[in-house]
């Protein structure tokens, strides 16, 4: 066999060399992509907020057939029920936390090591109303299953102010916990200069923008 031809040989194994070898890589790349993202999905579970109106599964190991779990919703007091266990306040809690919870009641009086997994299968959403002089007045819910937002946010998603707005004017009917509301007036224009801080809007809360008489 001829030098030249030998030469030519070599190279094209190389080349089919390199090329598996970057097939290879890029087959890790996806396989450690995948990895990271199931990762941040998992991260980012821990560091959700149960809260009021939450639908969620608990399953409990051992396991018996009085204290159970099953599927339940989160009471507007932040509990929910277990058979012979009673109310669990667990509202405010990651998942995490609230299976730590349960699972300290049931080794106490209950089981040895029990084991308990919480699923989240639906989040619960929380929304506040705007009403007057904005471009699109109406009700709308809090960003990701949040229960708390800036109004300066609330009257953006509501498409600002229209060409008659009083800015300076603009109430906020704040909802208490015993079914009533307070009235509070504010002035956006503070707010924009620094002068007053932003209002945070919690769930049921009202805007209304008046319209400017001039």
């Amino acid at each position: 066999m001829k030098p030249k031809t030998i030469i030519l040989i070599l190279c094209a194994m190389m080349c089919f060399s390199c090329l598996v070898y970057a097939e290879d890589n890029s087959q890790d790349k996806v396989v450690e992509d995948k990895k990271t993202s199931l990762l941040d999905v998992n991260a980012h579970e821990d560091e959700y907020e149960l809260k009021e109106g939450d639908s969620i599964s608990i399953t409990i190991y051992p396991a018996d057939p009085e204290v159970k779990g099953g599927e339940m919703r989160i009471s507007s007091e932040g509990n929910i029920t277990l058979p012979y266990v009673g109310k669990v306040a667990i509202a405010g809690m990651s998942p995490v936390g609230a299976e730590q919870a349960i699972r300290e009641i049931l080794a106490a009086d209950y089981f040895v090591n029990p084991e308990v997994v919480i699923e989240v299968l639906e989040h619960s959403q929380f929304s506040f109303v705007v009403l007057g002089e904005v471009r699109r007045p109406g009700t709308y819910e809090f960003p990701d299953g949040k229960k708390t937002l800036s109004l300066l946010k609330g009257l953006s998603m509501a498409g600002g102010f229209t060409d008659v707005a009083n800015i300076k004017k603009v109430t906020v009917m704040l909802a208490e916990e015993n079914g009533k509301k307070t009235k509070r007036n504010i002035n956006i224009e503070s707010i924009l200069k620094g002068s007053d801080e932003d209002v945070i809007l919690f769930p049921s809360d009202v805007v209304h923008v008046s319209e400017s008489l001039f």
